[in-house]
């Protein structure tokens, strides 16, 4: 595979000056592609085909202007970050967020970890609604800062657990051991759940973006935004205002066939799941 254009990524997130492979640019792309290229489902939930070929994820999340679950936020990431110069390797968590003590689910989420010097860090484009905005330090189980919430990692003999301070309680997002994933465990797990007809990404509508100033985040027809301070406004959308809404706080302009598509899955689950 040739190499992706860089330039063009650079100018879809709005970075500008020079990439190196240090933790300055890191923290810079980290901080910027979330808040350009959306987390969303919309292939998923409404059928559509879909790729983890670098190029082919390119071409929709960069210049066609779309996001994309974690899968494709993962494997574009790692393929930009790796063209850049960086040590990346990627993982596969468990997820935790909102799951009952005890329950153990499969590794399905795609984190990815950058080695620089000494220290190595965590990387997560694609945890939709509290996707990180800065990479974490492996090495410490302090809070950890970044433009948006605090997290930490505790450390268990082999695990990770990443967890969110959220309103002065700390919510754990997922856990994840440090051996390595490959392109095939990663092909598994989209396959599965874009296809399993009981996976929740083919049952509800998500989209999330985060900017410095807010998390924008969207469930079926709830629309919540989040500004930084914990002040929420929710909006319950209907067929008529769905698909500005994805214009307006996403970004996302869609096809006229890939917009009626979406719209009719909108009604449906909507109709099924009223809020």
């Amino acid at each position: 595979m040739g190499g992706l254009p860089i330039d063009r990524y650079a100018a879809r997130i709005g970075f500008s000056g020079s990439l190196k492979p240090d933790f300055e640019t890191l923290c810079a792309l980290h901080r910027l592609h979330p808040a350009s290229i959306p987390f969303e489902n919309f292939d998923p939930v409404t059928g559509e085909p879909g790729s983890l070929e670098p190029a082919r994820i390119f071409d929709k999340m960069v210049d066609g202007q779309r996001g994309g679950w974690c899968y494709e936020q993962g494997v574009l990431f790692f393929h930009l970050l790796q063209q850049i110069g960086f040590d990346v390797a990627f993982h596969l968590a468990r997820p935790l967020w909102n799951k009952p003590p005890g329950i153990i689910d499969p590794r399905v989420h795609l984190i990815l970890t950058v080695r620089l010097g000494m220290d190595e860090f965590l990387v997560d484009t694609g945890f939709g609604g509290l996707t990180l905005t800065a990479p974490l330090s492996l090495r410490s189980s302090d809070e950890q800062p970044t433009p948006n919430e605090t997290f930490r990692l505790r450390h268990e003999v082999r695990d990770r657990i990443v967890e969110a301070d959220l309103d002065g309680v700390w919510k754990p997002l997922y856990r994840f051991e440090t051996s390595h994933a490959t392109a095939d465990d990663i092909a598994v797990c989209d396959f599965f759940l874009r296809h399993n007809p009981n996976s929740m990404f083919r049952k509800v509508i998500m989209a999330a973006r985060v900017t410095e100033e807010c998390r924008v985040s969207l469930m079926n027809n709830r629309l919540t935004v989040r500004l930084t301070n914990n002040e929420s406004q929710q909006t319950l959308l209907d067929s008529q205002t769905f698909l500005p809404a994805i214009r307006e706080h996403f970004g996302i302009e869609l096809a006229a066939e890939q917009a009626a598509r979406l719209r009719e899955t909108f009604d449906r689950v909507v109709a099924q799941n009223p809020a």
